[in-house]
């Protein structure tokens, strides 16, 4: 005959009713809250395409500079569009998932956007004093 089961013969109580397993100590809380096991997706991985590569977050984008390039070039026509390549630059490398070269590209149109303003206004002003004081200064003294 087999002899009694090994203990004092009780069935282990059932925990309470919902819970499968005893709640955590403070410890194990503390713990569970100081590391977390796994990391939030970044707001734009779950819109990309496998084999994509990722794309900054759209606020951190640099400026394109469009009206200032513009500008440039109804200024200082012919080289003012130089202006217009590197602001066209910014969206094509930043869609190519190069932010540095976006950076880049924006930095260098704003400097050449400027240049060329500044030296189209001062070619304009030139013209527009040397028209001025190359009047008609005939005298029609008979």
């Amino acid at each position: 005959m087999p002899g009694p089961p090994p203990g004092d013969g009780r069935a282990p109580p059932s925990p309470p009713r919902g819970h499968r397993h005893p709640p955590p100590s403070a410890d194990e809380r503390r713990t569970a809250q100081s590391f977390p096991t796994e990391q939030p997706p970044h707001p734009t991985e779950h819109f990309q395409q496998p084999g994509q590569r990722p794309v900054p977050p759209p606020d951190t984008r640099p400026r394109t500079y469009w009206a200032l390039s513009i500008i440039a070039l109804v200024l200082f026509f012919p080289i003012g569009a130089l202006g217009m390549y590197f602001s066209a630059q910014v969206t094509s490398r930043w869609l190519d998932g190069a932010p540095a070269g976006a950076k880049s590209a924006s930095t260098t149109a704003l400097v050449l956007d400027l240049c060329f303003i500044v030296i189209g206004l001062l070619f304009w002003v030139i013209i527009i004093i040397a028209a001025a004081s190359t009047g008609d200064s005939t005298d029609y003294n008979y």
